[in-house]
């Protein structure tokens, strides 16, 4: 089984989970948070902030990219690009390659909770903590402050709970916590 993350390193201290957890093999600092895959490439957002890329069951490569935990993670349709969510409330684009980062959105005031690519590549939304969705120039990580704008926008997935598709499943609930997750079937 592949390492993900080093025994040394300290968890994140700001809210993460590190009870031990008997299904864990690698200890409390060794929790994944969030994972996507691009083929048989993985891509592993740790609890202290790294994204790990394992390919053919071997680290390839790992970038610390925050202080603090990595919540939500999604690739690209092209396979080009990851885009990762922290709980220091920024969606980081970065390169599938070799993790470099490509642009930052920082327009969210909580911890990102999930992401969501455009079928072109070209924009991000994504929701945070906060219930606020967001949407972000996947190229420049500027903040797009009309989402009337993206109606017709083809999504690659449907993963952000709060978005134009499942404004009905909130009906009268003014407690979004009942709801965790959400994912748009691709017959639509």
């Amino acid at each position: 089984m592949t390492e993900i993350c080093s025994k040394k390193e300290n968890p994140d201290k700001n809210g993460a989970s590190t009870q031990p957890d008997a299904r864990n093999k690698f200890g409390q600092s060794q929790y994944c948070r969030a994972i996507c895959s691009i083929g048989d490439c993985h891509f592993y957002g740790t609890c202290a902030g790294e994204v790990v890329k394992v390919e053919n069951g071997q680290v390839a490569c790992r970038k610390m990219i925050s202080k603090r935990w990595i919540e939500a993670m999604s690739a690209s349709p092209d396979g080009s690009k990851i885009a990762v969510g922290d709980h220091d409330s920024k969606v980081k684009i970065l390169n599938a390659s070799d993790l470099s980062e490509v642009a930052c959105g920082k327009a969210h005031t909580s911890f990102i909770t999930a992401i969501d690519w455009s079928c072109d590549n070209c924009f991000t939304r994504s929701v945070d903590g906060a219930y606020e969705l967001l949407l972000h120039d996947a190229a420049t990580g500027e903040h797009k402050n009309s989402p009337s704008e993206f109606l017709d926008t083809q999504w690659a997935s449907g993963t952000c709970k709060i978005m134009w598709e499942t404004q009905g499943c909130f009906d009268g609930m003014v407690d979004y916590t009942n709801i965790n997750t959400v994912d748009i079937s691709s017959d639509k």
